[in-house]
């Protein structure tokens, strides 16, 4: 996302990965499509809805700030995903699931660590300007 934004638009980002999700969903799911209620469909645009902005606030986070400083708070997605699982749906996950997040949170907290510490911004490394 930080070498798409120095020459994309925010929209245009967003758009071209939701295609691409939809694209793969589509070849992976498509056999097994099943036509949806009207309620279902109410769910899935608010959810689009919903999902689309956060999409548009994170590249704009990207394109604003060192992805070091960013891409933490994204960890707090892996926090929600388990709560909501648990509250709502009773599933827990299984020890591995929690390895590898607590992997994936410890290397990008380390990066984050390595480049305060290092006092450098990722754009200026790349010369770019911010």
């Amino acid at each position: 996302m930080r070498k798409l934004s120095v020459t994309d638009t925010t929209t245009s980002i967003a758009f071209y990965s939701n295609v691409t999700a939809v694209v793969l969903t589509g070849i992976a799911f498509g056999p097994m499509f099943i036509v949806p209620s009207l309620h279902d469909l109410a769910l899935m645009a608010t959810s689009g809805l919903l999902g689309g902005s956060a999409l548009l606030v994170l590249i704009a986070a990207y394109r604003r700030s060192p992805a070091a400083l960013v891409a933490p708070f994204q960890y707090s997605q892996m926090l929600w995903a388990i709560l909501l699982g648990a509250l709502i749906w009773g599933d827990l996950p299984e020890p591995v699931m929690l390895l590898g997040a607590a992997i994936v949170t410890a290397s990008g907290l380390f990066i984050l660590y390595r480049e305060r510490t290092l006092g450098r911004r990722p754009a200026q490394r790349l010369g770019l300007s911010t």
